[in-house]
């Protein structure tokens, strides 16, 4: 990703990391600043959406149900570029699958675009999860995370186990620091996910475990409380 996508992860990570400790206002100035270097180094990319995403999670907002947030438009931009931009096999792939590709180039195309189409929109979900926290809608929120669309990807594992808990009311603050910490053990294990040139999907599929998920830092730092 470059210099700019060094920085960019730095500051993803380091927020996530003030977050973890309760440290807020900390985690919302570095994602701030995430979002600034993407905007300007990868504007319309995962990475910017990821950042808006974030940002969404720590910033108070007002959204009504159905409501345009940044985030959730970003998200929704990346679904509609998915929708009509040509679908590239990633370069990771074996010549195996090269092979099988070329012989079947329609139907492999059509299974790329349908899997970046589901990513996208799974990011919008946690975009929208996101909004709704921070507006102070809770029942909204609750509709929302009881809500499992067909045409949403898989989350990634960690946010995948904080959801399920949050709907069931049996995440406590402990429980919260323990899956934050280990989304955070995920990220710098990570590195910085894929940009330009790889193709979307491939940084879709990369960049969904960078979002944070704003009931999950509630628990572990009421927006209420001031930070220390």
């Amino acid at each position: 990703m470059g210099h700019e996508g060094e920085n960019w992860f730095s500051l993803t990570l380091a927020g996530f990391r003030a977050a973890q400790v309760g440290h807020v206002g900390r985690a919302r100035a570095l994602w701030a600043e995430a979002e600034r270097v993407a905007a300007g180094a990868f504007p319309g990319m995962p990475v910017h959406a990821v950042a808006l995403t974030n940002l969404a999670a720590v910033t108070v907002c007002e959204v009504e149900r159905d409501a345009t947030h940044p985030s959730s438009a970003a998200w929704q931009a990346i679904r509609e570029r998915a929708a009509s931009e040509e679908m590239r096999l990633p370069a990771r792939s074996s010549a195996f699958h090269l092979r099988l590709a070329s012989r079947h180039a329609d139907p492999f195309a059509r299974f790329l675009r349908h899997r970046a189409l589901s990513l996208a929109e799974r990011g919008r979900w946690l975009a929208q999860a996101n909004a709704f926290t921070r507006a102070g809608a809770p029942e909204t929120l609750h509709r929302h995370l009881a809500c499992e669309d067909a045409a949403l990807a898989p989350m990634p594992r960690l946010l995948d186990a904080a959801v399920r808990a949050v709907r069931a009311g049996t995440l406590d603050r402990g429980g919260a620091r323990d899956v934050l910490a280990a989304q955070v053990e995920d990220i710098a294990t990570a590195g910085p996910p894929f940009g330009a040139p790889a193709p979307l999907g491939a940084q879709l599929e990369a960049c969904l475990a960078f979002c944070a998920f704003a009931p999950l830092i509630d628990l572990i730092c009421p927006q209420t409380e001031p930070d220390t």
